[in-house]
């Protein structure tokens, strides 16, 4: 198993990008046949000595320090459903002038980017569904017709 710096895990079968060659269990004894309650626990301590393990490679980490700045006023529920609102009617604006494909991706991304304001009960999940699915029906065409 291999566990890279961008969180990516990679177990066997799967081919390693610059061998070409599968990785494979060293025993017998792998993720698919051991339970769980009898796998090692990788602790706190244990990333802790990875880390000065690895510090020669590792490049300095940057202290960054942030100015915090006050808020004049706070939001309010009026102001974030019209902002929310506005978000929604350029995703819906995009979708009913989409003639030519990427429909299905251009959806997807516009659920993704309106889907907070639905997460934060902002706007609820039928407003932006019914608005979502009516700009795709606006902007459907059968194929063969102009």
């Amino acid at each position: 198993m291999e566990i890279l710096t961008t969180g990516q895990t990679l177990l066997p079968p799967t081919i390693h990008p610059d061998t070409g060659v599968p990785y494979y269990w060293l025993t017998k004894d792998t993720l698919f046949n051991t339970a769980i309650n009898h796998l090692p626990t990788l602790t706190e301590g244990h990333l802790q000595l990875l880390e000065e393990a690895l510090a020669p490679w590792l490049p300095k980490r940057i202290e960054r320090v942030t100015q915090q700045t006050e808020v004049s006023e706070p939001v309010n529920d009026t102001r974030m459903q019209a902002y929310a609102r506005t978000v929604l009617a350029a995703k819906v604006r995009e979708l009913a002038g989409m003639v030519n494909g990427g429909r299905n991706d251009a959806l997807f991304n516009a659920a993704c980017c309106v889907g907070r304001y639905v997460h934060h009960k902002i706007i609820t999940p039928a407003e932006m569904e019914n608005a979502l699915i009516g700009a795709c029906a606006s902007a459907w065409r059968p194929s063969g017709r102009a």
